[in-house]
């Protein structure tokens, strides 16, 4: 007696990808030419002219200073990110960890840029500034509302001065 399997969607995916990854195995295996060096483009700089750049450009480093309106830089209680406009590279998070006296600062690829910075405490609504990356740049973001980082250290003395009392 003879039975008869049906073909699932997991079988029958699992044949696509297989026939197509046979496919390809073909093209991708070595050059049978001998190398003489040159590439395809007869320069001996060892890239071919139809290679594909995976850079999307040159690095800029963006220095962000988070201040409040009186000026004083703000590091503790806020959180933000760094996202590409048009979604090509990661987003970039930070938070008070890696935020010194008031600035972040970091190496990101030519183009446009979002910066958002939120608080952790509710203490200012959102604040979000878009930068456009062609050299190093630096942005300030008033952050209207937050504790300077000096009011935040004579809190937290306050607090534990009355822990002690």
């Amino acid at each position: 007696m003879m039975v008869r399997r049906s073909t699932s969607r997991r079988r029958f995916g699992f044949g696509i990808a297989t026939g197509a990854a046979v496919a390809l195995a073909g093209c991708i295996g070595g050059d049978d030419d001998a190398d003489d060096g040159a590439d395809d483009d007869g320069d001996d700089d060892g890239v071919s002219g139809d290679e594909f750049d995976y850079g999307q450009g040159e690095d800029y480093t963006l220095t962000v200073e988070l201040e409040n309106e009186d000026g004083d830089p703000v590091s503790d209680g806020i959180e933000g990110s760094v996202a590409p406009i048009d979604f090509t590279a990661a987003t970039y998070n930070f938070d008070p960890a890696i935020i010194e006296d008031g600035v972040v600062e970091d190496e990101f690829e030519e183009g446009d840029w979002e910066i958002t910075v939120v608080s952790l405490e509710d203490e200012f609504d959102d604040v979000e500034a878009e930068v456009s990356l062609d050299d190093d740049t630096e942005v300030t973001i008033t952050l209207e509302g937050a504790p300077s980082d000096e009011e935040r250290e004579e809190a937290e003395d306050d607090d534990e001065e009355d822990d002690e009392e």
